[in-house]
């Protein structure tokens, strides 16, 4: 099979067209199997040592390795704003003599400056140690969405770039109670037309777009998730339980029923997630995720 070098930290995406079985190849918490259709995704978030392995799907296999040096790379990052962090792969295996710089260009200016260390504060790690210039960011802020580069300049010049994209979920009102109406919203900090948010209902597994407004809210319905898509292809599942509250009352009533402002051709893809009720910080892992389509999106870990 073919061998893919990975950086530390990055993403990966793989998909099987004709293959029945899932992916074989190690199951950690962030490696997600899914299957739309006739076709088969394999998902690893934050590429790591235990990632590497071959996966086998149908006729296509895939040798995973971590990659030993930057090679004029370019990568997509998106994250979740709050709980999440970065690893920026940057080294050289090269012993001539070279200078490194990390530059970053925020969103929303048009200017590039060399990393500040009154912006990012205690949440940056830089590596300098073994050729190894790696940064990492934990954890990742909403004002962190930019583009970052990190530059090895010599007789061999490498040029690494990252376009990280935060992402945040919230809902209008925080606090509810039975029966409220409430509007979940999924915001990313840089739009490009690629981009496609969706919310699902991680208990029915129903998805809609976003935003979407929720009417007459049942305590059954406190559990929800951002998933967005960049080229059609899962890149962040972000999880979001609604405070509701139940009134104090003697009398059994039967729930009203739920009502939707979306068409059915407005709903489209998508996937569940749990929460880890012991941490107030989102996290997503593939054993935590569940996926549906058009009733034939399945989930297999």
């Amino acid at each position: 099979g073919n061998v893919n070098e990975i950086a530390q930290g990055n993403d990966v995406s793989y998909s099987c067209l004709s293959g029945e079985a899932p992916w074989t190849g190690p199951r950690h918490d962030n490696t997600v199997r899914v299957k739309i259709n006739r076709t088969e995704y394999l998902l690893i978030k934050n590429f790591q040592k235990q990632n590497e392995a071959n996966y086998i799907c149908g006729n296509e296999k895939v040798n995973l390795q971590l990659k030993s040096a930057s090679r004029n790379d370019e990568s997509v990052l998106f994250r979740a704003s709050e709980g999440d962090s970065l690893f920026l792969f940057c080294k050289t295996i090269l012993n001539s003599s070279f200078n490194t710089t990390w530059c970053w260009r925020p969103h929303n200016s048009n200017t590039t400056d060399k990393f500040n260390p009154t912006h990012f504060g205690k949440r940056l790690y830089l590596r300098n140690y073994n050729n190894d210039f790696s940064a990492s960011i934990r954890p990742v802020d909403w004002s962190d969405s930019g583009k970052y580069e990190c530059q090895l300049s010599g007789l061999s010049p490498v040029r690494t770039v990252f376009e990280v994209v935060v992402v945040r979920v919230h809902a209008d009102p925080q606090h509810l109670n039975e029966g409220d109406d409430v509007k979940l919203k999924c915001d990313i900090s840089h739009q490009t037309s690629q981009v496609q948010l969706y919310w699902i209902n991680m208990k029915t597994q129903e998805n809609f777009p976003n935003p979407h407004n929720l009417k007459n809210v049942e305590i059954s319905q406190m559990s929800w998730a951002c998933a967005v898509f960049n080229t059609s292809v899962l890149k962040a599942l972000i999880p979001l339980t609604l405070n509701i509250s139940q009134p104090l009352s003697t009398t059994a009533t039967l729930p009203s029923p739920t009502t939707h402002d979306h068409t059915s051709a407005e709903s489209t893809v998508l996937l569940q997630s749990s929460r880890n009720t012991n941490d107030t910080r989102w996290t997503t892992t593939g054993s935590e995720s569940q996926g549906i389509l058009s009733g034939l999106f399945t989930y297999l870990l």
